[in-house]
């Protein structure tokens, strides 16, 4: 097998990340612009608090079960809350390296276009949940495959290129992969009942 440029092989270049790998007590310290402020911690508590009441309190009104409902409330108020940051964060991103909010340079235009697609899923899944009395449809399936296999292209196309090193990217995906199995399983006990 022929080694690549600093000495590794290619097998083991790829399974290492021994060039930016660092003791855990070195980066545990994060920069302050890669913190989260306090107040960013507390919004995200109270929307989820919120959406959990709301779901909670109009669960039997729709005929859902008033647990899971809430709990899928708090988790969209969630989502909304972090991706509307996340936007705010690519528009800056965008901004401080082009000039210009929208450039598609920093983010490229594939990947906005994939993360149009992943909102979209979602607002599909959100509105066939909230229409029908019973959770067991085909397209409610698709929105959520299609939610996921969105988020998955999303991570492997392009925020692989902006992570350190393959532990962030395996980590984010198999997070993907983890939130994939609660939903399928919710929606297969949700089909069958």
């Amino acid at each position: 097998m022929a080694a690549s440029g600093d000495g590794a092989k290619p097998y083991e270049a790829w399974t290492t990340c021994e060039r930016h790998a660092q003791p855990f007590e070195a980066v545990r310290a994060l920069a302050p612009e890669l913190r989260v402020p306090p107040s960013l911690w507390l919004a995200l508590a109270s929307i989820a608090a919120m959406g959990f009441v709301v779901g909670g309190l109009s669960a039997s009104h729709l005929g859902r079960s008033t647990w899971a409902f809430a709990c899928f409330c708090a988790s969209i108020a969630s989502y909304g809350f972090v991706a509307t940051l996340d936007l705010k964060e690519h528009l800056r991103l965008e901004k401080f390296v082009t000039g210009r909010f929208v450039a598609w340079t920093v983010i490229p235009l594939g990947e906005s276009a994939l993360h149009v697609g992943i909102v979209g899923c979602l607002l599909l899944a959100v509105s066939i949940t909230l229409s029908q009395p019973a959770l067991g449809s085909s397209p409610l399936l698709l929105a959520t495959l299609g939610f996921f296999g969105l988020g998955w292209l999303d991570e492997l196309l392009y925020h692989r290129r902006r992570a350190l090193h393959r532990e962030d990217i395996l980590h984010t995906v198999s997070h993907l992969t983890g939130g994939a199995v609660f939903a399928t399983l919710y929606l297969s006990d949700a089909i069958t009942h």
